[in-house]
């Protein structure tokens, strides 16, 4: 699960037995599916203004608005690209990728970015 920066905002989250990305109240109430997609939407991270998200959905890297629209693949690759997250500046994605098992380190610019 991935807090919003911003307080009162609506949780992301990523249930593994049903892998969507889903937002909703602190308390659990108004959960909403963001993303209908064919694959494993995981480990979800938010911008750092709250609009946009950015996830990983099979072995590439994906963001989308956080309404759950506007969705754009960041990354085509053969590799396993996982545990995205934002720049301070929301203009750079760094990640996890895993070439032929070696681990590595990549970064991404969001096509949205400013």
């Amino acid at each position: 699960m991935a807090r919003a920066p911003l307080a009162g905002r609506p949780l992301l989250s990523c249930d593994l037995r049903v892998p969507r990305l889903w937002t909703m109240n602190p308390d659990g109430s108004e959960a909403q599916v963001l993303d209908e997609s064919v694959g494993w939407d995981i480990w979800p991270s938010w911008s750092p203004d709250g609009h946009r998200i950015v996830f990983t959905n099979g072995r590439n890297l994906y963001t989308m608005t956080s309404g759950g629209g506007d969705r754009k693949r960041l990354t085509n690759t053969d590799n396993f690209d996982s545990e995205p997250s934002w720049s301070g500046d929301g203009i750079r994605i760094v990640f996890a990728r895993d070439p032929d098992g070696h681990h590595g380190i990549g970064t991404s610019s969001d096509p949205q970015a400013r």
